[in-house]
């Protein structure tokens, strides 16, 4: 794992962040979406500032999803739709 920048993460050097820590501030659906979004074959980094991003991702797509179901709330599929 390596840092934002591409720095090596190591305990001596201070700059490893704990999953706890991630989940604590985060959120663990936040955790999820960053392991989800990695491409294992490469150097894995991880900063505040990826987490924030995919945070704001987050958030868009969720919001999205509940306007969603809020307007499919009372749809009947056998009820036809009027079009305008």
């Amino acid at each position: 794992m390596v840092d934002g920048k591409g720095k090596k993460m190591s305990k001596s050097a201070g700059n490893v962040m704990a999953p706890k820590k991630i989940i604590d501030q985060q959120g663990a659906e936040i955790l999820r979406l960053w392991v989800a979004s990695e491409n294992y074959r490469e150097d894995i980094r991880v900063s505040n500032e990826i987490l924030k991003r995919l945070t704001e991702s987050y958030r868009k797509i969720r919001n999205t999803f509940r306007y969603l179901l809020g307007n499919l709330n009372d749809f009947d599929p056998v009820k036809p739709i009027g079009y305008r």
